[in-house]
Protein backbone atom coordinates (compact mmCIF):
# COMPACT_ATOMS: atom_id res chain seq x y z
CA UNK A 1 0.00 0.00 0.00
CA UNK A 2 2.77 1.96 0.92
CA UNK A 3 3.90 1.43 -3.03
CA UNK A 4 0.93 2.56 -3.97
CA UNK A 5 0.61 6.01 -2.76
CA UNK A 6 4.28 6.79 -4.54
CA UNK A 7 2.71 5.47 -7.73
CA UNK A 8 -0.50 7.65 -7.28
CA UNK A 9 2.21 10.31 -6.46
CA UNK A 10 4.18 9.95 -9.46
CA UNK A 11 0.86 10.25 -11.61
CA UNK A 12 -0.19 13.57 -10.32
CA UNK A 13 1.45 15.51 -13.11
CA UNK A 14 -0.17 13.65 -15.62
CA UNK A 15 -3.70 14.10 -13.78
CA UNK A 16 -2.39 18.39 -13.93
CA UNK A 17 -1.44 18.11 -17.12
CA UNK A 18 -4.69 16.32 -18.38
CA UNK A 19 -6.75 18.82 -16.44
CA UNK A 20 -5.20 21.47 -17.49
CA UNK A 21 -5.96 20.21 -21.64
CA UNK A 22 -9.29 19.97 -20.32
CA UNK A 23 -9.55 23.53 -19.83
CA UNK A 24 -10.36 23.11 -15.61
CA UNK A 25 -7.37 23.71 -14.71
CA UNK A 26 -5.27 27.00 -15.17
CA UNK A 27 -1.36 27.48 -14.01
CA UNK A 28 -1.34 31.78 -13.14
CA UNK A 29 2.64 32.69 -12.76
CA UNK A 30 2.95 30.51 -9.45
CA UNK A 31 -0.87 30.22 -8.64
CA UNK A 32 -3.07 27.16 -9.77
CA UNK A 33 -6.97 28.06 -10.20
CA UNK A 34 -9.12 24.98 -10.56
CA UNK A 35 -12.82 24.65 -11.24
CA UNK A 36 -14.77 22.22 -8.94
CA UNK A 37 -14.61 19.51 -10.71
CA UNK A 38 -10.66 19.73 -10.84
CA UNK A 39 -10.65 20.33 -6.74
CA UNK A 40 -12.68 17.53 -6.15
CA UNK A 41 -10.58 15.18 -8.45
CA UNK A 42 -7.38 16.43 -6.92
CA UNK A 43 -8.56 16.48 -3.46
CA UNK A 44 -9.95 12.95 -3.62
CA UNK A 45 -6.25 11.50 -5.11
CA UNK A 46 -4.65 13.36 -2.24
CA UNK A 47 -6.79 11.53 0.15
CA UNK A 48 -6.81 8.04 -1.21
CA UNK A 49 -2.98 8.99 -1.81
CA UNK A 50 -2.26 9.43 2.03
CA UNK A 51 -4.71 7.29 2.98
CA UNK A 52 -2.86 4.64 1.04
CA UNK A 53 0.45 5.31 2.71
CA UNK A 54 -0.97 5.98 6.19
CA UNK A 55 -2.39 2.73 6.50
CA UNK A 56 0.60 0.48 4.70
CA UNK A 57 3.15 2.58 6.34
CA UNK A 58 1.16 1.77 10.24
CA UNK A 59 0.63 -1.95 9.64
CA UNK A 60 4.32 -2.15 8.29
CA UNK A 61 5.82 -0.25 11.36
CA UNK A 62 3.72 -2.24 14.05
CA UNK A 63 5.29 -5.45 12.36
CA UNK A 64 8.44 -4.31 11.82
CA UNK A 65 8.83 -2.42 15.60
CA UNK A 66 7.18 -6.12 17.06
CA UNK A 67 9.96 -7.81 14.94
CA UNK A 68 12.52 -6.36 16.27
CA UNK A 69 11.63 -5.86 18.92
CA UNK A 70 12.24 -9.37 19.68
CA UNK A 71 15.55 -9.48 18.92
CA UNK A 72 16.76 -6.55 19.83
CA UNK A 73 17.13 -4.31 23.44
CA UNK A 74 16.19 -0.47 23.18
CA UNK A 75 14.60 -0.59 19.62
CA UNK A 76 11.41 1.64 18.48
CA UNK A 77 7.77 0.57 20.10
CA UNK A 78 5.42 -1.30 18.15
CA UNK A 79 3.16 1.95 19.41
CA UNK A 80 5.04 5.13 18.15
CA UNK A 81 4.25 5.23 14.52
CA UNK A 82 0.41 5.14 15.60
CA UNK A 83 0.80 7.66 18.09
CA UNK A 84 3.04 9.72 15.81
CA UNK A 85 -0.39 9.32 13.11
CA UNK A 86 -2.55 10.08 16.14
CA UNK A 87 -1.47 13.15 17.00
CA UNK A 88 -0.46 14.30 13.19
CA UNK A 89 -4.49 13.61 13.12
CA UNK A 90 -5.74 15.23 15.97
CA UNK A 91 -3.65 18.88 15.46
CA UNK A 92 -5.42 18.28 11.68
CA UNK A 93 -8.43 17.98 13.17
CA UNK A 94 -8.29 20.78 15.95
CA UNK A 95 -6.87 23.43 14.42
CA UNK A 96 -9.10 24.72 12.20
CA UNK A 97 -11.63 24.15 15.46
CA UNK A 98 -9.02 26.43 17.36
CA UNK A 99 -8.90 28.65 13.99
CA UNK A 100 -12.87 29.88 14.86
CA UNK A 101 -12.22 30.94 18.30
CA UNK A 102 -9.30 32.98 18.54
CA UNK A 103 -8.27 35.97 16.79
CA UNK A 104 -6.78 36.84 13.76
CA UNK A 105 -3.78 38.10 14.50
CA UNK A 106 -3.04 34.74 16.53
CA UNK A 107 -3.81 32.53 13.43
CA UNK A 108 -0.21 32.61 11.90
CA UNK A 109 1.08 31.70 14.97
CA UNK A 110 -1.44 28.85 15.51
CA UNK A 111 -0.53 27.10 12.27
CA UNK A 112 3.11 27.32 12.68
CA UNK A 113 2.75 25.33 16.14
CA UNK A 114 0.39 22.86 14.12
CA UNK A 115 2.69 22.47 11.40
CA UNK A 116 6.05 22.58 14.28
CA UNK A 117 3.94 19.58 16.06
CA UNK A 118 3.47 17.56 12.44
CA UNK A 119 7.03 18.09 11.96
CA UNK A 120 8.15 16.66 15.55
CA UNK A 121 5.99 13.70 15.20
CA UNK A 122 6.64 12.55 11.77
CA UNK A 123 10.63 13.25 11.68
CA UNK A 124 10.66 11.69 15.46
CA UNK A 125 9.04 8.46 13.88
CA UNK A 126 11.52 8.45 11.09
CA UNK A 127 14.33 9.04 13.33
CA UNK A 128 13.41 6.06 15.78
CA UNK A 129 13.38 3.48 13.18
CA UNK A 130 16.64 4.93 11.74
CA UNK A 131 18.22 4.42 14.83
CA UNK A 132 16.29 0.60 15.38
CA UNK A 133 17.90 -0.05 11.81
CA UNK A 134 21.35 1.09 13.21
CA UNK A 135 20.90 -1.70 16.10
CA UNK A 136 19.59 -4.55 14.25
CA UNK A 137 22.44 -3.91 11.59
CA UNK A 138 19.89 -2.97 8.89
CA UNK A 139 20.84 -0.40 6.20
CA UNK A 140 21.32 3.75 7.62
CA UNK A 141 21.55 5.31 3.82
CA UNK A 142 17.84 4.71 2.73
CA UNK A 143 16.45 6.19 5.95
CA UNK A 144 19.13 9.16 5.79
CA UNK A 145 17.59 9.46 2.41
CA UNK A 146 14.16 9.31 3.94
CA UNK A 147 14.65 12.30 6.28
CA UNK A 148 16.53 14.69 4.35
CA UNK A 149 14.60 14.27 1.15
CA UNK A 150 11.25 16.45 2.43
CA UNK A 151 13.81 19.33 3.50
CA UNK A 152 15.63 19.20 0.09
CA UNK A 153 11.72 19.44 -1.49
CA UNK A 154 10.64 22.37 0.91
CA UNK A 155 13.92 24.29 -0.06
CA UNK A 156 13.13 23.61 -3.86
CA UNK A 157 9.43 24.96 -3.41
CA UNK A 158 10.62 27.98 -1.81
CA UNK A 159 13.25 28.86 -4.60
CA UNK A 160 10.12 27.51 -7.34
CA UNK A 161 7.61 29.92 -5.58
CA UNK A 162 10.34 33.17 -6.33
CA UNK A 163 10.99 32.18 -9.39
CA UNK A 164 7.29 31.04 -10.51
CA UNK A 165 6.42 34.60 -10.78
CA UNK A 166 9.28 35.16 -13.53
CA UNK A 167 8.91 31.87 -15.56
CA UNK A 168 7.28 30.95 -18.41
CA UNK A 169 3.65 29.84 -17.31
CA UNK A 170 4.39 26.27 -19.90
CA UNK A 171 7.97 26.38 -18.45
CA UNK A 172 6.99 26.61 -14.71
CA UNK A 173 4.52 23.94 -14.99
CA UNK A 174 7.12 21.64 -16.82
CA UNK A 175 9.93 21.91 -14.06
CA UNK A 176 7.28 21.75 -11.45
CA UNK A 177 6.16 18.38 -12.53
CA UNK A 178 9.84 16.81 -13.09
CA UNK A 179 10.59 18.08 -9.99
CA UNK A 180 7.69 16.40 -8.37
CA UNK A 181 8.39 13.07 -10.41
CA UNK A 182 11.77 13.07 -9.65
CA UNK A 183 11.40 13.51 -5.58
CA UNK A 184 8.62 10.90 -5.51
CA UNK A 185 10.92 8.59 -7.67
CA UNK A 186 13.63 9.30 -4.61
CA UNK A 187 11.48 8.94 -2.44
CA UNK A 188 9.70 5.80 -3.46
CA UNK A 189 13.06 4.49 -4.05
CA UNK A 190 14.55 5.39 -0.41
CA UNK A 191 11.54 4.57 1.40
CA UNK A 192 11.45 0.52 -0.01
CA UNK A 193 15.33 0.05 0.25
CA UNK A 194 15.05 1.06 3.80
CA UNK A 195 11.80 -0.95 4.63
CA UNK A 196 13.17 -4.32 2.91
CA UNK A 197 16.49 -3.45 4.54
CA UNK A 198 14.76 -3.51 7.81
CA UNK A 199 12.82 -6.96 7.54
CA UNK A 200 16.12 -8.22 5.94
CA UNK A 201 18.03 -7.12 8.92
CA UNK A 202 15.23 -8.72 11.35
CA UNK A 203 15.26 -11.91 9.43
CA UNK A 204 19.29 -12.45 9.50
CA UNK A 205 19.23 -11.97 13.08
CA UNK A 206 16.72 -14.07 13.83
CA UNK A 207 18.18 -16.90 11.53
CA UNK A 208 21.86 -16.20 13.58
CA UNK A 209 19.92 -16.52 16.83
CA UNK A 210 18.67 -19.76 15.52
CA UNK A 211 21.77 -21.20 14.81
CA UNK A 212 23.57 -20.13 17.65
CA UNK A 213 21.12 -21.50 19.93
CA UNK A 214 21.13 -24.59 18.62
CA UNK A 215 24.88 -25.14 18.43
CA UNK A 216 25.21 -25.67 22.37
CA UNK A 217 22.88 -28.44 21.77
CA UNK A 218 24.15 -29.77 18.96
CA UNK A 219 27.84 -29.60 21.29
CA UNK A 220 25.55 -31.79 23.81
CA UNK A 221 24.53 -34.27 21.96
CA UNK A 222 28.17 -34.77 20.96
CA UNK A 223 29.72 -34.85 24.11
CA UNK A 224 26.73 -37.36 25.22
CA UNK A 225 27.26 -39.53 22.31
CA UNK A 226 31.26 -39.48 23.03
CA UNK A 227 30.64 -40.36 26.62
CA UNK A 228 28.73 -43.01 25.91
CA UNK A 229 31.41 -44.84 23.50
CA UNK A 230 33.63 -44.65 26.37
Amino acid sequence: MVLTSFILGLSMPAWVVLLERKGRLDWAGGDTVADPVARRLLVTLFVVMFGTYAVGWLWWSVAAAANAASLARWTVSPLLAPFGYLVTVGVVALVPEIDQRIAAQQRSALMVAGGVVIVIAHFGVLRAYRRTAEVIGGELAPWIRVIVLPWVALFVSLLLSFFGQVLDKAVFALVLGSLWVLFSLVDAASMYQAMASFDRACTGRRSVHSESDALPNFLTRQRATAEQRL
